[in-house]
């Protein structure tokens, strides 16, 4: 069911990818902070189970970060720090609890997870970091709006299952997880068009807004409810350990997907139907919506993710090389550790794409790793950890 609406006054500065990353953090602030993996991104390798044991575990892992401004500027809405826009800027963060056991080959998890994505090309960052700074616009240049959200929070459980390949390839394994999960919030949708200055500060615009959300931050709706949904997704992976060196790639949420029953959703155009300014005399975003909104059965698509590993040990020196594949964009990681004592080690890694050091630590059953681009918080782009406990009989 649908119904046609007329609405003044949208957005009042705020770039669509800027508000839903400050969203996230907002949300992730009630958690711990901080691991277990080669990274933050990184997934359970169900393939690792084929050793068999028995343990209960928590783990927790974060991670956020934007290519064109810091994440405190974001947070706090002033924009403040570098600017870095790019062709094909995007912003990101992540969460993961699970807490379960480990017994001969089997593993069973309860999780709480989280993740968006958000892209925007280099004429939407542009255009936006302009009005929020209250800078020039170049009269005549046409801006090419192109901006998409993905994103999606949820509990559930999941089973795992590692089994050895040693009969046919010694030092091999492969793994399978299943997962169930009961979504709680959800973003998705697009907003495409173009931009045309008029003057230094003033502009005309028309953009297409296709929108499903649990929230709508775009404009006032209310008695907005997301209803009830269920997800589902699988992983499958593969691990080969011979003598000093081991490699691993894990394939995560296939065939992965989220069933929305009744979400709220928005089909309009955003246009310049009246102009308010600043007091400085800068225009104001705030177009008016026209179109049509409701509720619908929406079938959400969970990006799919790969990892692959690889690490060899020398000694007391183990060094480990990652690459994270999450929804077509790569993320490259570096990590080396060495061994303090029988349980316990240090380890220093970096993050290609933010340029970011990753330091950790493990002592017996507990492990915790924090990485930053900056070490000014403020200045930072990218933040994450991990922590973990691991506990075996």
């Amino acid at each position: 069911m649908s119904n046609r609406i007329t609405r003044r006054g949208g957005l009042n500065a705020p770039p669509l990818h800027i508000v839903f990353l400050a969203l996230v953090l907002f949300s992730l602030a009630g958690f711990v902070f901080p691991a277990y993996g080669a990274s933050p991104l990184s997934g359970f390798n169900p393939a690792r189970l084929a050793g068999g044991g028995r343990e209960a575990f928590v783990e927790t892992s974060v991670f956020a970060g934007d290519t064109a401004l810091t994440l405190a500027g974001i947070n706090n809405d002033t924009w403040s720090g570098s600017f870095t826009p790019r062709e094909h800027g995007h912003g990101e963060a992540y969460w993961n609890i699970a807490g379960g056991v480990v017994l001969n080959g089997f593993r069973v998890a309860a999780v709480n997870r989280g993740e968006w994505f958000v892209k925007a090309n280099k004429d939407t960052q542009e255009f936006f970091y302009r009005i929020k700074k209250h800078l020039d616009l170049p009269v005549g240049k046409t801006y090419d709006i192109n901006l998409s959200i993905n994103g999606f929070a949820a509990t559930g459980v999941e089973l795992s299952y590692g089994r050895s390949l040693g009969d046919f390839l010694p030092g091999a394994s492969v793994g399978a997880t299943v997962r169930y999960l009961r979504p709680a919030t959800m973003q998705e949708g697009s907003v495409k068009g173009t931009v045309t200055p008029n003057s230094r500060n003033t502009y005309d615009f028309n953009l297409n807004v296709n929108y499903e959300y649990d929230r709508n931050i775009l404009y006032r709706r209310r008695n907005t409810s997301v209803g009830d949904g269920l997800g589902y997704s699988a992983d499958v992976g593969v691990a080969y350990q011979r003598e000093s060196f081991r490699c691993g790639v894990l394939a995560r949420d296939l065939a992965g997907e989220i069933i929305w029953y009744a979400v709220p959703y928005t089909d309009a155009v955003a246009s310049t139907d009246r102009l308010t300014t600043s007091p400085d005399g800068y225009q104001n975003f705030s177009p008016t919506i026209s179109g049509y909104e409701g509720n619908k059965r929406f079938h959400q698509r969970i990006p799919l993710k790969v990892d692959f590993e690889a690490g060899y040990t020398a000694g007391d020196l183990d060094g480990l090389v990652t690459v994270n594949l999450v929804d077509n964009e790569p993320h490259y990681w570096l990590e080396g550790s060495y061994r303090l004592g029988s349980r316990s080690s240090v380890s220093l890694g970096y993050n290609v794409e933010y340029s970011a050091v990753k330091a950790g630590f493990a002592f017996h059953d507990f492990s915790v790793s924090v990485l930053c681009d900056d070490v000014r918080l403020a200045s930072a782009k990218a933040f994450g950890g991990e922590l973990a406990y691991h506990y075996s009989w």
